[in-house]
């Protein structure tokens, strides 16, 4: 029997990591490069841009607490307006937009806080900021699929547009075609081939409501990072190769991408630029510095989760991917992070892996024997 086969059975009878004054962690789904900053399809006018965190490979955040983001006004002698929102999914991978029509409420709207203004001190020019709104109340999050982002305000007429005078946000666009046509040499977000992600979304507004949702061009995602009050743990891609991602940003090769890369890896190099990704998993647990961790990997999730002192299980136990690869074990440094080994398979276990999910959920341990347990999150191969 795999040491892995007990896990359940201990966990239950282990002591949860400590609740009270927990530092949170972050999540994000781009890669940290950066192509240009956008407002998306909403223009001048008033609207939301946001990251959806796709059900299909993100549950069981719990609760969420703080958002991360970097903001850039086009004339700073003139102030930008903002809020942070988290808002439904429609269920159909779109932004809940519904609107009562009695009563004018909202219906898809999960949280809202704001308005900040930022810039307006300046005597012009281009300013950049990159800002942490605390939550005045920690904010429950659906297990499954959401949206979280700002809200911007709409940008005076007299500026001459936005780009002149107006406030964006910085994205990541996917390569490769990120400008509609084959571009090798930009940086970006690198899902494999074949694959659209529709992780960024903009919400029109209309007499101030919510009217109409739309993707932005180049299939990117926002800027953001999302706190949680949960141990994250995230999947991992490194190209060994470096290209295709130079382009016009500081190298990739051997980097960590933890956007659309991680999501769905090129593990037979699809693209033939001479990529075969490397895979793994970090865990971040702020609250458990020089601890450690395990991540268990399933092609399948529990119907209902096992409900534990600490959190939910979702993996199930009795998959064959399971039993067949065990644990992978990460040893968390000084701030609480810690990765898995970058995973490199043969080629014949590449290709017999092509068309698997699959998903990792991570049990982490602090350096005084307290247990908590992480979100779960997949992998598209």
């Amino acid at each position: 029997m795999k040491s892995h086969h007990l896990i359940l059975p201990l966990m239950a009878l282990a002591v949860p990591l400590a609740a009270q004054t927990r530092k949170p962690n972050f999540v994000f789904v781009y890669d940290g490069s950066v192509e240009y900053t956008s407002r998306g399809n909403i223009g001048s006018a008033e609207g939301e841009i946001l990251n959806r965190m796709h059900g299909g490979f993100f549950g069981n955040f719990r609760t969420a607490t703080a958002m991360n983001f970097t903001l850039q006004d086009q004339n700073n002698a003139t102030a930008e307006t903002y809020w942070v929102v988290i808002r439904k999914s429609d269920g159909k991978g779109k932004p809940d937009i519904r609107v009562d029509p009695s009563t004018g409420k909202d219906l898809g709207l999960l949280f809202i806080q704001g308005p900040y203004t930022w810039s307006g001190t300046g005597s012009g020019g281009v300013s950049v900021k990159t800002l942490t709104i605390n939550f005045k109340k920690p904010q429950p999050l659906p297990e499954g699929e959401f949206f979280y982002g700002l809200k911007l305000g709409k940008v005076s007429s007299a500026g001459g547009g936005w780009s002149k005078d107006g406030g964006s946000s910085w994205i990541s666009g996917m390569y490769p075609n990120l400008n509609g046509s084959p571009n090798p040499g930009a940086c970006g977000e690198h899902a494999r081939k074949g694959v659209i992600p529709h992780m960024a979304w903009n919400v029109a507004y209309t007499s101030g409501k919510p009217s109409s949702t739309s993707e932005p061009f180049g299939n990117r995602t926002w800027n953001f990072k999302l706190f949680v009050d949960t141990p994250v743990l995230q999947a991992f891609a490194v190209d060994p190769a470096g290209p295709p991602f130079n382009g016009g940003c500081s190298s990739k090769k051997n980097m960590k991408d933890f956007g659309f890369a991680a999501i769905w890896p090129d593990l037979v190099d699809l693209e033939k630029y001479g990529y075969k990704a490397l895979f793994g998993w970090r865990i971040r647990e702020f609250n458990a510095p020089n601890g450690a961790g395990l991540v268990f990997l399933s092609s399948s999730r529990l119907p209902l989760p096992i409900t534990l002192p600490f959190g939910k299980w979702y993996l199930n136990p009795g998959d064959r991917w399971f039993r067949i690869l065990g644990g992978f074990s990460a040893t968390l440094n000084l701030t609480g992070e810690g990765d898995t080994i970058s995973l490199n398979p043969p080629d014949p276990a590449r290709y017999a892996m092509l068309g698997l999910t699959l998903y990792a959920q991570a049990v982490v341990v602090s350096s005084s024997s307290k247990v908590g347990i992480t979100n779960w999150t997949g992998t598209s191969f």
